[in-house]
């Protein structure tokens, strides 16, 4: 522990969080202290990352690229659940946001599931006649919830900002 302190006093009240885990890292600037400026910079950020998550994955694993509209309507539950759980002032000050992109890109870098397409006339994405797209479903389940994981966990602070 800094500063000799003992280990109760050093811990925040209801939290059990070490004190130098709530404390910034890097001073806050003045201008960027404005909720109307953090509520500009926060949006533009999910705005980016949705962007980012919306045609990176579909890019790299093709199976997800017939079902684009999925991710968009997991982006979308994600700001919705981050902007309510974000009102709630209980919340942790820790975001998960960071961990649960490092597993999606893991997961998307891994991942090289290709659609196959015996005729040029018609495209089946179904367990009928071959088990082998029972993969692609796994993971675009997966992905559409790791994408809704995301979204919220990095619209949280908009709850407050919205109430402001």
């Amino acid at each position: 522990m800094t500063n000799g302190a003992s280990a109760p006093a050093a811990r925040i009240a209801g939290l059990g969080l070490p004190r130098w885990m709530m404390e910034p890292v890097v001073p806050p600037v003045a201008a960027l202290g404005r909720a109307t400026v953090r509520l500009f910079l926060t949006s533009a950020v999910v705005l980016f990352l949705e962007l980012l998550l919306i045609r990176w994955i579909p890019a790299n694993v093709t199976f997800v690229g017939f079902f684009r509209n999925f991710l968009l309507m997991a982006s979308f539950l994600g700001i919705g659940a981050g902007i309510l759980f974000g009102r709630d002032t209980r919340r942790l000050p820790i975001s998960l946001a960071g961990v649960v992109l490092l597993a999606t890109t893991v997961l998307v870098a891994n991942q090289t599931l290709e659609v196959t397409i015996p005729t040029d006339s018609e495209i089946f994405l179904g367990l009928h006649e071959t088990q082998s797209s029972a993969a692609g479903f796994v993971v675009l389940a997966l992905l559409v919830m790791l994408t809704s994981i995301i979204m919220a966990a990095i619209s949280l602070p908009l709850g407050s900002l919205l109430a402001s």
